[in-house]
């Protein structure tokens, strides 16, 4: 399944303490949309766009980090951070 054109996924690193201020965003690289559906148990056939397309954000715990780790440039530390799957459009 090919992704939403215009879309852009990173993994958002939120401090842990406090207000959980947004201080991190890695590029996800050559990760396709059914992929992501199937890690995040997305069905593919809901009937709301924004969830069926990812839109939403999404939290990352430590089985997720390792089958992302190789699709970002930097070390997902869920010891210093809280990540989420998120997106932009693509500007």
């Amino acid at each position: 399944m090919k992704d939403v054109k215009g879309i852009k996924r990173y993994l958002f690193g939120y401090e842990k303490e406090g207000i959980h201020r947004l201080v991190l965003e890695y590029p996800l690289n050559n990760v396709g949309l059914l992929f992501l559906q199937n890690l995040f148990n997305v069905d593919s056939g809901d009937q709301d766009a924004a969830t069926r397309d990812m839109i939403y954000c999404y939290n990352i715990d430590e089985m997720k980090a390792k089958v992302l780790q190789p699709f970002v440039n930097k070390k997902i530390d869920l010891d210093k951070y809280i990540f989420q799957l998120g997106c932009y459009a693509d500007e």
